[in-house]
């Protein structure tokens, strides 16, 4: 299911579509299936990369999409490729054109699933399992946004709230 930050995403995606981009252009030519290995690696530590959105129900569907749904090979110029499908396509894509000595890269990232820090986090575990084949295997996917609302409380009543019928009277507390 989606977190509770996650519909402040959904709700708003007709407005400013929910993604999140990072292009890079790279010396020397990137390995497609080492890329679709890295995918595969990262996917399995955030499962959600790889599911699609129901924007209705509001949560992530195991569709049975695989890493080499997420790395499509681009001929030509990689352009705006924004990521138009989240109700079909994984949450994560990433985009490769290679040219002679040297790799375009177009790395995008539904906002849904993640938030720009987390954006950051996953290009570097992408980066590691491209470079190295493995993740730490003590990596865990924690979505929960309880630690940001721990002490979190209510504001005490305003003076118009106190003074208002509707407003939920203080408890009595006996005096001893």
């Amino acid at each position: 299911p989606c977190e509770c930050l996650d519909f402040v995403e959904i709700a708003h995606r007709d407005r400013v579509y929910p993604c999140m981009q990072c292009r890079m252009r790279l010396a020397g030519e990137l390995s497609v299936g080492r890329m679709r290995d890295a995918v595969a690696l990262l996917a399995a530590v955030v499962p959600e990369l790889l599911y699609s959105v129901d924007f209705r129900r509001c949560c992530f569907v195991d569709r049975g999409m695989q890493a080499s749904d997420a790395v499509v090979e681009c001929e030509g110029e990689i352009g705006d490729r924004p990521l138009r499908d989240l109700d079909e396509a994984p949450q994560l894509r990433v985009f490769v054109c290679r040219r002679s000595g040297r790799t375009d890269l177009l790395v995008v990232l539904s906002h849904v699933l993640s938030d720009g820090a987390g954006f950051l986090q996953c290009l570097y575990l992408l980066a590691r399992a491209y470079n190295t084949g493995f993740l730490d295997p003590g990596l865990s996917n924690c979505r929960d946004v309880g630690f940001l609302l721990e002490g979190a409380a209510a504001s005490s009543p305003t003076e118009a709230e106190r003074r208002s019928s509707k407003a939920p009277s203080a408890p009595v507390r006996p005096v001893a």
